[in-house]
């Protein structure tokens, strides 16, 4: 038998010590061995790499998983985060690429970044067949009155965008005076005509101006002349301090904006953003006769008016939308709740009405309605007037101090009401007992079946809201009753977080009633 080619065989059959030169020997050896394994588990590695089952992960669904990772809105952090993900490698940015949602929306802060128009471009068309949007925020320069120098919105690359870029569904532009919406219009009008311009295909366009309105009245001049034939057309103005910091005249506001008629007259849905004068939104809706959806957000102002004809005419018979059938009220003053009578509309379905204040905390600020000052009388009047044929079927009062006499009369007369929504609502619990324990008097709200009370106290006592609901589960089967009653069939409650582990027990166990009776029913602490 041939000897052991191993050098350190009689050293390993052996307990001799070795001498210093054979354990530098055995040493160096062991160093190869060692720095040999770390080699082959390294390409070991990369071997199970270029195996590993993720490389086969189609495409689509890679894009769903990153729909996961995204944040839900498409803002700048979106934008930020979806970049990222494509800088990883080609696979996952040609993954991002295959999903069309990724890509409908981009915004671009003009006093952060400029315009790009060959990213900008490549962004949109990602879009695939479905409505891209725009949005352009420019509200960073002080002066927009002498020439083009210093505004954002006159940007080349920015008109070229609307002109030759991608079809566009949507516009949003963000921008400090008027002047700069003006000089940016006047720029795409000088385009050849020739061309396809997605300015002029555009669906919806929303105008936001931060702090100077200047309106030019000589014929043609007219900020909304060239505007594009849209049907969605949001507006919010300058506040009325910051517009006019040098008119004392109620009148000079009036005077200063004029919207045509064609433009008005074209539209299915409107917002309006104005704090000027009362009586200036009632001439801008008596245009409105197409409008299905409604927005006006009052901003926290009491509005006044001015004693015109349009005024008297609305007091006593109110302005005509007679096809409205969703009216929303933003930031609505307690003292602007007599604007509610002035309009008509007879196809209304849904009203929802915030009095949510600019305060980032909620619960910060809320208004409260006086005993003097009340909103059951203008919400009934306004009904009454409106005659509404099928009657409202949705109300959502958000952000108030109410009394329950005020709601309570407030529900008396829509029995057509099938979703009510109280959110952040401040009302005393036994409200609920005044609706749902009084078959043999009045039945309120005999239509309704969703109930959604959101963001109660920590100390609301839940198990009401689950007795009024039992109620109406027996009420259905009294067989006195002249109007039938409807039972709830989808529940929502939204709390905040107790302070003390009992109120908790206490929503845990009137949560379970859902359980018994098989309603669609949630809860969420927040």
């Amino acid at each position: 038998m041939d000897p052991d080619p191993n050098p350190f065989y009689h050293l390993s059959t052996s307990n001799a010590v070795p001498d210093p030169l054979e354990a530098e020997a055995a040493q160096s050896e062991l160093d190869k061995i060692q720095l040999l394994l770390r080699k082959l588990e390294k390409q070991q590695q990369l071997l199970r790499t270029v195996l590993s089952p993720l490389r086969r992960i189609p495409l689509e669904v890679l894009g769903e998983i990153f729909s996961f990772t995204l944040p839900v809105i498409q803002d700048e952090d979106f934008q930020r985060a979806l970049i990222n993900l494509c800088l990883v490698c080609r696979r996952w940015r040609d993954a991002a690429f295959a999903v069309p949602q990724f890509w409908t929306h981009l915004l671009l802060d003009l006093g952060r970044t400029s315009i790009r128009y060959d990213d900008a471009q490549l962004w949109l068309s990602l879009s695939g067949n479905l409505p891209a949007s725009l949005t352009i925020k420019a509200a960073y320069h002080d002066d927009c009155s002498i020439g083009q120098e210093g505004c954002e919105l006159a940007n080349d690359a920015l008109v070229k965008l609307l002109m030759e870029g991608p079809p566009l569904d949507h516009i949003s532009l963000h921008c400090t005076s008027s002047n700069c919406f003006r000089k940016l219009v006047a720029m795409i009008k000088l385009q050849p005509l020739e061309k396809r311009r997605s300015w002029d295909l555009i669906r919806s366009l929303e105008l936001v101006v931060h702090r100077e309105w200047r309106e030019y009245f000589q014929p043609g001049e007219n900020i909304f002349v060239n505007v594009p034939p849209v049907t969605s057309f949001s507006l919010h103005l300058p506040s009325r301090d910051s517009a006019f910091p040098d008119f004392d005249e109620e009148d000079q506001a009036v005077e200063s904006l004029r919207i045509p008629e064609s433009l008005l007259t074209r539209l299915k849905t409107f917002e309006l953003g104005c704090d000027w004068d009362g009586s200036l939104i009632l001439s801008i809706l008596n245009s409105c006769t197409n409008v299905e959806v409604l927005t006006l957000d009052s901003q926290m102002t009491c509005l006044d008016y001015l004693e015109t004809e349009l005024y008297r005419q609305a007091n006593e018979v109110g302005i005509a939308l007679p096809n409205v059938r969703t009216l929303r009220l933003r930031h609505l003053h307690p003292g602007s709740a007599d604007f509610l009578p002035l309009i008509k509309t007879p196809s209304l379905v849904e009203l929802d009405i915030s009095f949510k204040t600019y305060e980032k905390d909620p619960t910060a600020f809320m208004y409260r309605y006086s005993s003097d000052n009340s909103f059951s009388g203008f919400f009934l009047d306004f009904l009454d007037k409106s005659r509404i044929p099928e009657g409202l079927r949705r109300l959502r009062i958000h952000s108030v101090i109410m009394s329950n006499e005020e709601l309570q009369t407030s529900f008396a007369c829509i029995t057509s009401l099938t979703h009510l929504t109280l959110d952040d609502v401040d009302f005393k619990p036994n409200l609920l007992d005044a609706l749902g324990k009084n078959p043999e008097d009045y039945i309120y709200l005999p239509n309704l079946d969703t109930l959604e009370l959101l963001h109660l106290d920590a100390d609301f006592p839940v198990k009401n809201v689950y007795d009024f609901v039992k109620a109406r589960l027996v009420l259905p089967w009294t067989p006195d009753l002249a109007i039938p009653v409807c039972e709830i069939k989808k529940l929502r409650i939204s709390q905040r977080k107790p302070d003390t582990a009992p109120t908790f027990e206490r929503t845990y166990e009137a949560w379970l009633f859902d359980a018994v009776y098989h309603m669609d029913a949630s809860m969420e602490f927040v």
